[in-house]
């Protein structure tokens, strides 16, 4: 290799190192946006380590894969430095543009974004006030004149005194930063420690260690996983203090049913339940909130979409509904045909209350319930959640729970819930049945649309009287007072479908790798006829719940 080689590779050495790092290290700080600072003094030692040791690595592909070879190839002076600064600044820009990307949407810039983009959504997705350009502007130029000017000194510098040393220890501390990262996330993932793993989504091409995994493949297995410190929420639910005034007196049954689909409530199959058709609200046109099992239970108990789940699971939140009947001390008997442990419900919906045990009989265990609720005479509404885990042989465990309440006189005072926990697999074909029981209100057939989104809503301000907006803790609105909306959000974190009903559209969204465009009979369409301003309105409402600015 030729003295000019040798030199432009050491001074890119100093630039990239000694200025470079640093400097994507102070632009890296603006993913704090989100406000979700270090919480403990672990937290802040894994998020420097990480943020030092991430940055470093970077800053080393950087080096030898973008400035390397080219330098090799053109070690002219005015080049070298040119494309030294271009790399540096660009690398700059692009962690700028994706913190903001992240505090919009809390995700990094990937294909679903660049996807956006090329369909003509940037305007819309960087609606940012335009001092925030010029702020930028100015300071990546002041960056541009920093890097070229000390690239001078630094050039003459060794022109004066040239020397090529061996010694990277630079390269040494990244690798040792970057192990030590990895192996604090293990340990947090492993031991449920939020106030490590809480920081881990904030860099961006970061793809941490996980605990159980790795030592599950070792053959260790963590015994206090799940019972360590979480650390400070991330996930601000509800978005304000709620104002909920008291009871009308009613107590609340809730039956849910796995796999038991739209048309599952007829004269044919469960004539016994057809008979309360005819004297409650039946809904003809209910929509489950997703097509499992443990987010159909989700998106009833929270009133919110399946997307919420991880956020819920990993800050162990309890939905408003319960934790608003615990602080008014109902009496809560929950009973489960199946294991909530296996669905993560029992560190989300149910975190709060005692670990709930698969039952054999349901029926059984909720005639005790009931007559130790009757001879504790408490005077306080109750709350039952009856979950079975089939339709096969519903109606008569059904029948046999409301007709129990009849021959106690507590029909008058309780409202029913019967539903489905879980759609069908085609997004748009998401119906269960929901038959309700509401003392005092007729009985109707209702065809207008509904979902699970509604049922907390409508408890919430009808009967323990909240009067919180219901954007504040709840996807849904009041089933009694109900304004259609034009478009339905079902899945989860990974994918989720929009179902838009004013251009009869399913917009499956990825947010990792893009998104498609089907019609209603699932043919595929071009992503440009899709609203562009609807799935960004989505992407936004799903971070209301998460700190940001």
């Amino acid at each position: 290799m030729n003295r000019n080689k040798i030199f432009a590779l050491s001074w890119g050495r100093k630039i990239f190192f000694g200025i470079g790092w640093p400097l994507l290290c102070l632009v890296a700080l603006s993913y704090f946006q989100t406000k979700i600072f270090p919480s403990s003094a672990l937290g802040l030692l894994y998020y420097i380590v990480t943020l030092v040791g991430h940055y470093g690595l970077l800053t080393a592909v950087l080096y030898f894969v973008f400035y390397m070879p080219v330098v090799c190839l053109f070690p002219n002076y005015y080049f070298t430095r040119l494309w030294s600064m271009t790399l540096i600044v660009l690398s700059m820009f692009l962690i700028f543009v994706d913190s903001l990307v992240y505090g919009l949407y809390r995700f990094h810039i990937n294909n679903f974004i660049l996807d956006l983009i090329v369909d003509g959504a940037a305007k819309d997705m960087f609606k940012l006030h335009p001092s925030i350009y010029i702020i930028g502007s100015t300071i990546l130029l002041a960056v541009m004149g920093y890097i070229w000017v000390s690239g001078e000194r630094t050039w003459r510098s060794m022109q004066r005194k040239f020397s090529n040393p061996n010694d990277n220890w630079y390269l040494v501390l990244i690798g040792f930063l970057v192990l030590t990262s990895h192996l604090m996330h293990i340990y947090g993932d492993a031991y449920a420690i939020r106030k490590i793993t809480r920081h881990a989504p904030q860099f961006p091409l970061y793809y941490a260690a996980t605990g159980k995994g790795v030592l599950g493949d070792v053959g260790m297995k963590p015994e206090k996983a799940d019972a360590a410190d979480h650390g400070r929420r991330d996930f601000k639910y509800p978005s304000e203090k709620m104002q909920c005034s008291g009871y009308n007196n009613y107590n609340i049954l809730m039956i849910t049913v796995n796999d038991w689909k739209a048309g599952g409530l007829n004269v044919i199959d469960t004539p016994l339940l057809s008979h309360y058709m005819d004297h409650g609200l039946s809904y003809q046109a209910h929509r489950s909130g997703s097509t499992s099992v443990k987010g159909g239970i989700f998106t009833l108990l929270y009133g919110l979409t399946e997307v919420f789940m991880k956020p819920a699971t990993l800050d162990h939140v309890s939905p408003v509904f319960l934790d608003e009947l615990q602080n008014k001390q109902s009496e809560i008997g929950i009973f489960s045909e199946f294991s909530f442990e296996q669905y993560d419900l029992q560190r989300s919906a149910f975190v709060n209350l005692p670990l709930v045990k698969p039952s054999t009989n349901i029926n059984e265990d909720w005639r005790g319930f009931l007559e130790t609720y009757l001879s504790n005479q408490s005077g306080r509404p109750f709350f039952g959640f009856l979950a079975f885990s089939s339709p096969v042989g519903i109606d008569q465990k059904v029948a046999e729970i409301i007709e129990g309440l009849h021959a106690k006189n507590m029909i008058k005072k309780t409202i029913i819930l019967i539903t489905g926990t879980n759609g069908e697999k085609i997004p748009h074909k998401m119906n269960v049945p929901l038959l309700t029981i509401w003392p005092e209100m007729p009985p109707q057939a209702i065809k207008e649309p509904s979902s699970h989104y509604d049922i907390i809503p409508t408890i919430m301000s009808e009967e323990l009287r909240c009067t919180n907006d219901f954007p504040t803790y709840s996807d849904g609105q009041n089933l009694f007072n109900y304004k259609p909306k034009d478009w339905f959000v079902v899945g989860d974190e990974h994918e989720y479908q929009i179902l838009d009903y004013q251009r009869n559209h399913i917009i499956t969204v990825d947010p990792l790798r893009g998104y498609s465009v089907t019609d209603f009979s699932l043919n595929p369409l071009k992503r440009t006829q899709a609203r562009t301003e609807l799935i960004l309105s989505v992407l936004k409402d799903h971070t209301r719940f998460l700190k940001k600015n």
